[in-house]
């Protein structure tokens, strides 16, 4: 998706949309170390979220509540900026954040390379914490499993 809109966009004659090169030469390689750690905690988010569902009947609510929760509190459906000032502390705390709100602001600049470091950081402690309360529930999970079906 980035690269379409980076490079069709402008070609089909929507420019003005199209994502634009990184303000300098730090962003890119800033913005690639953030992606990297984006790319952990949704898989350490998603291993998490697959063993809570040890202890459901049905995954169905799970899996179709937490999606949303995602994209909103990511700043994919809305930039994290554009919400209320009262809301700022909670957004900037919670994990979702890392996803995709983080690396694109290394990208478009908005957030300097060496003012990224405290952020990534950021991704980086809520992955850890995924990993450490993952392994604790798998492990409290395993001596309880019901296999449900026949």
């Amino acid at each position: 998706m980035v690269l379409f809109v980076m490079i069709a966009m402008p070609l089909v004659g929507l420019g003005d949309y199209a994502l634009k090169p990184p303000p300098n030469l730090a962003a890119p390689g800033m913005f690639l170390v953030s992606m990297t750690a984006a790319l952990m905690l949704s898989c350490v988010f998603t291993m998490v979220m697959h063993v809570v569902l040890v202890w459901t009947v049905s995954g169905e609510g799970l899996n179709r509540i937490l999606p949303t929760f995602t994209m909103v509190l990511s700043g994919m459906t809305l930039p994290l900026p554009l919400f209320p000032d009262f809301l700022q502390p909670f957004l900037n705390a919670q994990p979702f954040r890392g996803l995709v709100d983080v690396p694109f602001r290394i990208y478009r600049g908005n957030i300097d390379a060496m003012s990224a470091i405290p952020d990534i950081g950021h991704q980086i402690v809520w992955t850890l914490f995924f990993i450490v309360l993952g392994r604790w529930l798998l492990l409290r999970s395993i001596t309880s499993l019901v296999v449900q079906g026949g």
